[in-house]
């Protein structure tokens, strides 16, 4: 059975085998603050249910990066606080003890890609939509933290092309260079699928090991943190 929660513009449904956490805004899922603590709020409910955690976006689109009027406004208080933010997203996805899996409904660019390059498992699905970090085509520098998980996860070949290139790829391409695993008709369902699958995984070992496979990404990410000491304006 099925139960249901909203949190702004998350919503939050637990089955047997997973706790599922859709991004809908009813536009491009832009991410603000409120995405993201929807995005932590529905890892800690997987966390406590000993459950994999399945993120999804809308039909069309996973995520076409961060919130406009944060990145243009005069002001960049607001939009350093949601960089922070989303680092802290980054880092409970990758240090969290169960799987994460991706259902990736379409396009993901820039600050969409995070979300693949934090987890286990990425279904990308068919049609054409791009995946990939488009910011210094915006004439955007990429983060450090955006920087260190694309080193991670990429394959080598593809990382310059990525980053420095700004190359968007069609979902084919995606599963070449390391942002998606596999590719779906239907991506929600294989994912929910993928999930049901890993949930008999969820203990002590998977956990341990999770924390050992991405320990030297987590680290990174710590000292190159925006909360780090010498980091601060």
């Amino acid at each position: 059975m099925t139960t249901g929660t909203d949190v702004a513009v998350v919503t939050v449904r637990t089955t047997a085998s997973a706790v599922v956490a859709t991004l809908d805004d009813g536009k491009v899922n832009a991410l603000g603050l409120e995405h993201v603590h929807g995005l932590r709020a529905a890892l800690t409910t997987a966390t406590e249910h000993e459950l994999p955690l399945v993120l999804a976006g809308r039909p069309g689109v996973l995520s076409a990066g961060f919130e406009l009027a944060l990145v243009e406004a005069d002001d960049d208080e607001d939009f350093r606080h949601l960089l922070v933010e989303t680092e802290l997203l980054c880092l409970d996805l990758l240090t969290a003890p169960v799987p994460v899996v991706v259902a990736c409904t379409g396009h993901a660019v820039a600050a969409g890609v995070l979300l693949l390059l934090c987890a286990d498992h990425r279904v990308g699905t068919t049609g054409d939509h791009l995946v990939g970090f488009t910011e210094v085509r915006l004439g955007m520098v990429l983060p450090d933290f955006a920087l260190t998980l694309a080193r991670a996860r990429l394959d080598p070949r593809a990382f310059v092309r990525a980053t420095v290139l700004g190359e968007a790829l069609a979902p084919g391409a995606a599963v070449d260079a390391g942002f998606l695993d596999v590719v779906a008709d239907d991506p929600v369902a294989a994912a929910e699928a993928a999930a049901a699958d890993l949930a008999a995984l969820v203990g002590p070992a998977l956990a341990t090991t999770r924390r050992l496979a991405h320990a030297p990404t987590v680290d990174t990410l710590l000292r190159q943190s925006l909360l780090a000491p010498d980091r601060q304006p």
